[in-house]
């Protein structure tokens, strides 16, 4: 049911996700108390719940419950041992501070994602370099004074994820 609401999430059908969700998440959340919040499959699926729901939220407007969503996907992936989950709870997220005008946290939380996801991407799937891609993406948004590594080449690696997957892909 996760993978279906973010399905519908992608199609635009943001009444029928904002139906499904009460219902996903007190699933979610029975499971973790049932099998525990440590196992992979029950933080997986917490993780795309929150993460729909985060979406769904920073849609509408509600940045705070957005923001508090993105932080439980997040801390669900990276519980669930799954690195390309973890990336994507990061690229979220990132994307829910930045429009809460904490454009450094944003960077550090997407450039920290994306150096942990380039230490496991060996035969990079078009899923891997999708996110990578859009934390990258994310990491442009905003130029900090001083950064490392300026926003345009932040752009020119998102860019070129891009042509690797063959065309944009939303993460």
């Amino acid at each position: 049911m996760a993978r279906s609401a973010y399905k519908q999430y992608q199609a635009t059908q943001y009444d029928a996700v904002g139906r499904l969700l009460p219902r996903l998440i007190a699933d979610a959340e029975m499971a973790g108390r049932t099998y525990g919040l440590a196992r992979p499959g029950v933080c997986e699926i917490r993780a795309l719940a929150y993460d729909t729901a985060a979406a769904l939220l920073n849609r509408i407007g509600e940045l705070g419950l957005a923001w508090t969503a993105a932080d439980r996907a997040k801390s669900a992936a990276e519980y669930s041992g799954e690195p390309l989950l973890g990336a994507f709870g990061a690229y979220r997220l990132a994307y829910i501070l930045t429009g809460r005008q904490h454009a450094r946290e944003a960077i550090e939380l997407a450039m920290g994602a994306s150096a942990a996801l380039e230490r496991v991407m060996r035969s990079p799937s078009p899923d891997q370099l999708s996110i990578y891609g859009g934390l990258q993406s994310a990491a442009c948004r905003y130029p900090i004074p001083a950064q490392r590594v300026c926003p345009l080449a932040r752009f020119r690696r998102s860019r070129q994820a891009a042509r690797l997957c063959g065309s944009w892909r939303s993460p």
